[in-house]
């Protein structure tokens, strides 16, 4: 399916979803030895979103034709609708990167999840300037990259191991994770109540 607004051949990759599991996936990619975790070759966007959190190394990371490139302790967003494109061994260095995929349900199951109304979660808004911008790039002070890593190792064991109460305690993991992402922000989220009509609007434009 292609994305609105783009060139056909970008394809629009949906959340694999699986009932009675929560709907979060992650990865730990080591570049470039590991196949990237989304099976696509070529430019491609998501309906989900994206949380890239470089542990160790530097990566180019190729969104809306921008090369982005992201050191040790970043945190990267990418909202549903941005492009993607693969860049090669070349154009990146060796690292370690942990990858997260969720919809906006997974984090409030009564939250809506279209590709608008997403933007009026708090705990999303660091994700409501990307479709404009390309992404955005929240770099991690060192002496919280340790709380980080322990958020995404624990929610990596939760959704593997599927011991009992695993789903809350991945959502929570998850929860964590945004609130840190938040904080990042310069100056604090914008206000929920203007922002992601603002951004709607930007989007619009651009395409």
């Amino acid at each position: 399916m292609p994305v609105m607004g783009r060139s056909a051949d970008v394809r629009l990759i949906g959340y694999p979803r699986t009932a009675g599991l929560p709907a979060i996936s992650v990865h730990r990619w080591k570049h470039p030895h590991d196949a990237l975790p989304v099976p696509v070759s070529g430019s491609h966007a998501h309906d989900f979103l994206v949380l890239l959190y470089l542990e160790e190394g530097d990566h180019v990371l190729r969104v809306d034709g921008r090369d982005r490139l992201l050191t040790t302790g970043d945190a990267f967003v990418v909202a549903p609708g941005v492009v993607v494109t693969p860049t090669s061994s070349s154009d990146s260095g060796a690292a370690r990167i942990w990858v997260v995929f969720f919809p906006a349900d997974a984090v409030d199951p009564a939250a809506p999840a279209s590709l608008v109304s997403w933007r009026t979660h708090p705990l999303l808004s660091p994700f409501v300037g990307s479709p404009r911008s390309g992404g955005q790039c929240l770099p991690v002070p060192p002496a919280d990259r340790e709380a980080w890593l322990a958020h995404l190792t624990d929610l990596d064991a939760e959704l593997r191991d599927r011991r009992d109460g695993y789903a809350d305690a991945a959502r929570a993991h998850l929860a964590l994770l945004l609130v840190r992402l938040g904080r990042l922000q310069s100056g604090g989220p914008a206000a929920p109540e203007v922002e992601p009509l603002l951004a709607a609007v930007l989007d619009l434009i651009d395409d």
